[in-house]
């Protein structure tokens, strides 16, 4: 599992890096540049090419150490492998997220045109898809899904919270991916943070009646 989350997510950093050599042959370093765009992507935000180029290529790598290191740490180690699904869908898939969003800056840096963004929210949308799919799939652990006091101790809750955020991830993809062809930018991004949002609360408030209703919880 580690070996294909660090294989995919050092090919994304490694595009990421590239992107970022390209442009600072192009871009002089002091020049502003868009660090940041609006829902309707406009550019609000400015900063110094020669800080922005390199950031996020250096967050990348430090999450993908992070990521490779925390399976070690899982006392529940066995059940994070069976939800390996889960865990590499959100490592790799935020690091292509993340890698999307770059790009698109250093497109803009370069060309002076604003990106499209609405593409970046149909990945997310596809990501978080994905990742739906898994969490109704997963199995106990401290490091990938609908992570409660009352999940943690209780096999039932897990179960339960984590198919609700699971079928709820899933619609709320779709509909991102759905939004990003047929509306504004502004009205897809509510689709995704509302959709998100409200799957993972629903689920929480389900876990706890889930552990209070399971005779064999450990507390």
């Amino acid at each position: 599992m580690i070996k294909r989350g660090l294989f995919w997510s050092g090919l994304l950093l490694a595009i990421a890096v590239s992107a970022s050599f390209y442009a600072s042959r192009t871009v002089p370093p002091d020049t502003l540049v868009p660090a940041h765009f609006n829902l309707r992507g406009e550019a609000d935000r400015y900063a110094p090419f020669g800080v922005l180029v390199w950031v996020v290529p250096a967050v990348i790598a430090g999450l993908n150490v992070a990521l490779a290191a925390l399976p070690l740490l899982d006392p529940r180690k066995d059940n994070l492998r069976r939800s390996a699904g889960l865990y590499l869908t959100g490592w790799i898939g935020g690091t292509f997220i993340a890698t999307a969003a770059h790009l698109a800056v250093m497109y803009a840096a370069v060309t002076g045109d604003a990106p499209e963004v609405r593409f970046i929210f149909a990945a997310a949308g596809l990501v978080v898809a994905v990742i739906g799919n898994f969490l109704a799939k997963s199995r106990s652990n401290w490091f990938a899904g609908v992570r409660t006091p009352w999940t943690l101790s209780s096999e039932h809750a897990w179960v339960i919270a984590n198919r609700i955020a699971g079928w709820g991830f899933v619609l709320t993809g779709l509909a991102t991916v759905a939004a990003s062809l047929l509306s504004s930018t502004p009205e897809t991004a509510l689709v995704l943070t509302a959709g998100v949002l409200a799957s993972a609360l629903v689920a929480v408030v389900a876990s706890y009646f889930a552990w209070r209703a399971d005779p064999d919880r450990t507390v």
